[in-house]
């Protein structure tokens, strides 16, 4: 084996016990979730505000962004337009 291969065993062994310490964290995982939905939001208002979008997008995060976008309409609307920046 060569040293590429042992390092890439070695960030495996790693990833793997850092994945089996935090696999129960219930916090941890929403703060990847709301990172991950804060980057597809990103994402998708450049892509708005530009007016271009990529030839293959990600149906998935269009997916996301859309329910959050929706999400966050119906509050402002059963709120009656208050707390428009929530």
């Amino acid at each position: 084996m060569n040293n590429s291969n042992l390092a890439s065993i070695e960030i495996r062994k790693k990833y793997t016990s850092l994945l089996l310490k935090f696999c129960g964290d219930k916090d941890l995982i929403n703060l990847l979730e709301q990172c991950i939905i804060d980057n597809i939001r990103e994402t998708e208002d450049l892509y708005k505000r530009a007016g271009k979008y990529p030839e293959k997008r990600n149906l998935l995060d269009k997916l996301i962004y859309d329910l959050e976008t929706t999400r966050k309409t119906v509050i402002e609307r059963k709120l009656g337009g208050k707390n428009k920046n929530e």
